[in-house]
C-alpha cells in the first residue's frame, strides 16, 4: 500500500549564493553556445535514408500509404508529415526540419527545468545548481548529430512528446483534458518512434505510482492496447535485428553493448572508450537502483520524481531494445543514440534533488554541493567549443561534397558519405533535380560562385 509523503519543513527563503548564480551564468554560456553551433553546422546536404524518405514520398501511389509505411522497425508518421511540408511548402531547403528538433530539444528541456525550478521543497540556491547542472546535461554539442542532421530527427521527436505526455499525466488527476492531451501525445511518440511504443507501459506505471484515479490507468490502458494493436497492423521485423542469446558470449555482447549505449558518445571514440564504458557502466548501475527505489517505494510519488522515473524507464527501454536489436550490427552504437544517454543523465539529476534537499541544511553539505557543480563547468565549455569546432568543420566538409556531386564528381569518397549505394544515389538526385528541391532548388547556397 502506498502511503502519502509527509510535508517536510519549508526551506529557507535567502537568494542562492554566489557559487550556485555563477555555475547558472556558466550554464547559460552553455546554451548559448550549443545555438551558435547548431546555427553553424546545419548539414547543407541530405545524407542517407533521408533520400529514401523524399524519394518514398515523390515515388508513393498515396500519402496515407507513404505515411504509414515501415522504416526499418519504425513507423515515423511526424517526421514523414514534416518531409512533406518541407518539399510542399518549402521547396526543400532541410534546415527548418532541423529547426523543428532544436525546438523539440527545447520543449522538453523547459518541462525538466520546470521540474527543477518549481520544486518548492528544495531552497533556491539548490534549485540554481541542478538547473545549471541539468542545462549542461541537455545542451552538449556532441549531440548536435541529432538535430542538424535530419536523419536523426525521429529520436528527437520521439523523447519531445514522450516527455509532454508524462507532464500533461501529471496534471491528469484533475482534469479529463490533460488525460486526452497526455493520451494524444503518446499516441505522437508512438508514430515518431518505435521506441514511442515504451510510454504506453511506462505511463501506467507513473499512473499507478503516483496514485492516480482508475479513469487515468483505464484511460492509459485502453489507449495504449489500440496504439499498439494499430502499430503492428503489416508490420515486419527489419533484417538488421537479428538480435538473439543463446549463449554465454551473446549475453556478454549484449551487456557490453548496453553499458557501451550509456557511455555514448566517448565509447565512439577510441582514446576515450575506457572512460565512456566507466561512465555508461555507472549510469546504468545509479539509473538502475534509482528505479527500483521510486519504482517499488511506498509513497506517492512527487511529480519531479515521476518524471525523473519516466526518463530512466524511457532511456533504459530504449537501451535494452536497441542492444538486443543491433548487438550484432557494430562494435558500438550509433552515434545518434546519445540522446538516450543524455535522457538517462536528466532523470539521474532529476531524481538527486531528493536526496540533495536534506543534504543542503548543513552549510559544509551545501558547499561541497555547489563546489561540486561549479568545478567542472569551464572544463566542460572547453569540450562545448572544441567539439562545436570540429562540428562546423563537418558542416563545411559536406558543403563541399555537395558542390562536388553538382559538378558531377561520382568519386567513392564523394558519395559514400552521402549514400552507400551508387545506382541508388544517382535515381535520389535525378528524382530531386526533377522537382527542383534540396540540391537543386532555385537558390542553393554558394549558387553565386557556380
Amino acid at each position: 500500500m502506498q502511503t502519502p509523503r509527509a510535508d517536510p519543513p519549508r526551506p529557507e527563503s535567502s537568494a542562492p549564493g554566489r557559487a550556485e548564480r555563477v555555475a547558472l551564468a556558466l550554464a547559460a554560456v552553455q546554451t548559448a553556445l550549443f545555438v551558435l553551433y547548431f546555427a553553424r553546422s546545419l548539414h547543407p546536404i541530405p545524407r542517407w535514408d533521408f533520400y529514401d524518405w523524399v524519394t518514398g514520398y515523390l515515388d508513393a501511389s498515396s500519402v496515407s500509404h507513404y505515411l504509414w509505411r515501415l522504416h526499418n522497425e519504425h513507423r515515423l508518421v511526424v517526421n514523414k508529415l514534416l518531409v512533406i511540408a518541407d518539399v510542399e511548402l518549402l521547396g526543400g531547403r532541410l534546415w527548418p526540419l532541423s529547426c523543428a528538433g532544436l525546438a523539440s530539444l527545447v520543449g522538453w528541456a523547459a518541462i525538466v527545468l520546470r521540474a527543477i525550478l518549481r520544486d518548492e521543497e528544495a531552497p533556491r540556491g539548490l534549485r540554481f545548481c541542478i538547473a545549471g547542472g541539468m542545462l549542461f546535461v541537455l545542451f552538449p554539442t556532441y549531440s548536435l548529430d541529432d538535430y542538424t542532421y535530419p536523419t536523426n530527427l525521429q529520436l528527437t521527436f520521439v523523447t519531445f512528446f514522450f516527455v509532454v505526455a508524462i507532464a500533461c499525466l501529471l496534471r491528469a488527476g484533475s482534469s479529463n483534458g490533460w488525460l486526452a492531451a497526455s493520451l494524444a501525445t503518446a499516441v505522437a511518440a508512438s508514430l515518431s518512434s518505435a521506441n514511442g511504443l515504451l510510454a504506453w507501459p511506462i505511463l501506467l506505471v507513473l499512473a499507478w505510482r503516483l496514485a492516480e484515479r482508475r479513469m487515468v490507468l483505464l484511460g492509459v490502458a485502453v489507449a495504449g492496447v489500440a496504439t499498439i494493436a494499430l502499430y503492428l497492423v503489416g508490420y515486419a521485423a527489419p533484417g538488421h535485428a537479428s538480435g538473439y542469446m543463446s549463449s554465454a558470449t551473446d549475453l556478454l555482447r549484449f551487456l557490453s553493448y548496453l553499458v557501451a549505449y550509456f557511455g555514448m558518445p566517448w565509447v565512439s571514440v577510441e582514446a576515450l572508450r575506457p572512460l565512456g564504458l566507466a561512465i555508461g557502466l555507472t549510469t546504468l548501475l545509479l539509473a538502475t537502483i534509482t528505479v527500483v527505489r521510486l519504482g517499488l517505494g511506498r509513497r506517492i510519488l512527487e511529480r519531479r520524481e515521476a518524471l525523473a522515473l519516466g526518463l530512466l524507464l524511457f532511456a533504459g527501454g530504449t537501451g535494452l531494445l536497441t542492444s538486443f536489436g543491433r548487438m550484432n550490427v557494430g562494435p558500438h552504437p550509433a552515434h545518434r543514440y546519445t540522446i538516450f544517454a543524455i535522457v538517462a543523465q536528466a532523470g539521474l539529476l532529476l531524481a538527486a534533488m531528493t536526496p540533495l534537499r536534506r543534504l543542503w541544511a548543513a552549510d559544509r553539505a551545501k558547499r561541497r554541493i555547489s563546489i561540486l557543480t561549479l568545478a567542472p563547468m569551464p572544463l566542460l565549455l572547453v569540450q562545448q567549443v572544441w567539439v562545436g569546432e570540429f562540428a562546423v568543420d563537418r558542416a563545411v566538409w559536406f558543403a563541399k561534397l555537395e558542390h562536388a556531386l553538382l559538378a558531377g564528381d561520382r568519386r567513392p569518397e564523394i558519395t559514400q558519405p552521402i549514400y552507400p549505394d551508387r545506382q541508388r544515389l544517382e535515381y535520389h538526385l535525378s528524382r530531386l533535380a526533377e522537382r527542383r528541391i534540396y540540391l537543386y532548388r532555385l537558390d542553393p547556397p554558394g549558387s553565386e560562385g557556380r
